[in-house]
């Protein structure tokens, strides 16, 4: 997807957010975006868009549910722990949930033709959720010489395994078994580290109440 169309669908809905929120973000208007996101000086653009509230916003929109181009990570093992274990259903017995880690080295931008993986955050301006689950995020990038186009990570990484370019990141994969979530689950909990202290809302807290008197109470 191209940025300046993703850009066009968050700020159409920008007014409405804000008025059923009661929350502000001051964005740049969508044809100076478009004008700057299809220009190939990189540097003109990461700094238009770094110096406004449009990563803010978009943080805000992910945190919510709204498709984004973001990928959340978080610079707590523990956190990443819970998230790993969560969701998996109760019915499998075998297989792995994974852990991945990202090690960031020295941020490049790309060519044309280059996807590029730029970090996002951690201080910023958003849902109380990005302080809650101790939140980063980073977002590919790929200028293709007239225009600026959302790129899988997995593409990113693949090219910086070539010769010709400097490796900025490195993901390392652990994979645990399944049959530790409820261990895992209870040791996090027991710590205070559930659904509800990173989520912080009423579903979430019947989510950890229901995990503790159904899952975790006889443990």
């Amino acid at each position: 997807m191209r940025f300046r169309e993703y850009y066009r669908t968050i700020s159409s809905l920008r007014p409405l957010i804000e008025m059923l929120t009661q929350k502000q973000w001051e964005i740049p208007g969508y044809m100076e975006i478009a004008r700057k996101a299809d220009e190939i000086d990189d540097l003109d653009f990461q700094l238009s868009v770094q110096n406004s509230d449009i990563f803010q916003y978009m943080a805000y929109l992910r945190h919510n549910g709204f498709p984004s181009p973001l990928l959340d990570w978080t610079r707590s093992l523990y956190v990443a722990s819970y998230f790993a274990f969560r969701s998996v259903p109760g019915d499998i017995l075998n297989g792995n949930v994974s852990i991945c880690v990202l090690l960031e080295a020295n941020m490049q931008s790309g060519g044309s033709g280059i996807p590029s993986i730029r970090t996002i955050g951690p201080y910023m301006k958003t849902h109380r959720r990005h302080f809650l689950q101790q939140s980063d995020y980073t977002m590919c990038l790929m200028y293709n010489g007239s225009e600026r186009f959302f790129a899988r990570h997995e593409v990113a990484l693949q090219v910086e395994k070539l010769d010709e370019f400097p490796e900025n990141f490195e993901i390392h994969k652990f994979n645990i078994p399944i049959t530790e979530r409820l261990t895992a689950l209870k040791m996090l909990d027991e710590h205070n580290l559930n659904a509800y202290s990173l989520f912080g809302s009423e579903e979430s807290l019947m989510e950890t109440l229901a995990m503790r008197e159904f899952s975790l109470k006889n443990m």
